[in-house]
């Protein structure tokens, strides 16, 4: 099996012809022919941010600073504090 690679620009009326020159490692006869095509990804325009956006909407805890204790480290503590 032979691997052949190119690059090709794909006209408006979206008729490709293809002229392959085929290695001599190849046999001549019937065979067959794998076409792969890859489409290319667009590119979506970056979305520009809004300064605030999330403002009021998240919320720190008061004890936020304070080290945590052992029994959190250790697995010991599952409760979930809101």
């Amino acid at each position: 099996m032979e691997t052949i690679k190119m690059h090709v620009d794909i006209p408006d009326d979206r008729r490709l012809v293809l002229d392959l020159r085929v290695p001599a490692s190849i046999p001549t006869g019937r065979t067959e022919l794998v076409l792969v095509l890859h489409g290319q990804k667009k590119e979506e325009p970056q979305r520009s941010r809004e300064l605030g956006a999330f403002r009021g909407k998240i919320r720190i805890a008061e004890d936020f600073d304070k080290p945590l204790e052992d029994a959190f480290w250790l697995g010991e503590n599952h409760e979930i504090s809101r």
